[in-house]
């Protein structure tokens, strides 16, 4: 009985608790763009390429200034900041004439937590996007088209992060309110030019 009056208390004081730990300036991140407020600009990181592949012709410095450029040209490229792009590629040759690639994006920025009296680091990605494809050996700037369209991806979404949040507005559902129904006439023929209103083509009948 003790601990059943007990758990009853409990239940009646948790709304309390939920109510002193609402806030309403704490937002759950639903968008990239939401994720990514805050932060002014990004710096570049390409993972580096295996030897036979270089040697094929990709260039992970190559990469690493084609992202910086379209960066520094849109105004979010900082060299020193914490938030970085990590730029993967992964080649794969098909055959003498095809290569094969998947080609990542990520943003991600260190998140700093308290511990057992440390203070632990990880890497949150807060946004990425990729896309897998194919062509032919001789054609390998082909992944700057692709790695440029996914560059557009990621500007869009940092854009729209710098335009200042506003709060969405509650939706209020309508209710649907039944059609009326038109009172029936009981013993009276519609007229002609009221079968014309509602749209009904007569025929003319001679008497």
């Amino acid at each position: 009985m003790k601990y059943y009056l007990s758990f009853l208390c409990f239940l009646l004081i948790l709304p309390v608790f939920c109510q002193v730990t609402e806030d309403d300036n704490i937002i759950v991140a639903k968008t990239g763009a939401d994720r990514m407020r805050d932060i002014p600009g990004v710096r570049v990181v390409v993972e580096k390429l295996g030897q036979q592949y270089r040697e094929a012709g990709f260039d992970e410095t190559k990469i690493n200034a084609f992202v910086s450029d379209k960066l520094r040209e849109n105004d979010c490229l900082s060299p020193e900041a914490d938030p970085y792009l990590y730029v993967n590629i992964n080649p794969i040759q098909v055959d003498e004439q095809t290569f094969a690639a998947s080609i990542h994006i990520s943003l991600n920025r260190p998140v700093y937590y308290p511990a057992e009296n440390k203070t632990f680091i990880s890497m949150a990605t807060l946004w990425q996007t990729g896309s897998i494809i194919t062509f032919p050996a001789d054609s390998l700037d082909y992944i700057y088209d692709v790695l440029g369209k996914l560059m557009d991806k990621f500007i869009i979404e940092w854009y729209k992060s710098q335009i200042p949040y506003k709060p969405e507005a509650p939706t209020v559902e309508k209710k649907q309110e039944a059609p009326k129904e038109e009172p029936k006439q009981e013993g009276v023929a519609p007229d002609e030019t009221t079968l014309k209103h509602k749209g009904l083509k007569l025929a003319k009948i001679d008497n």
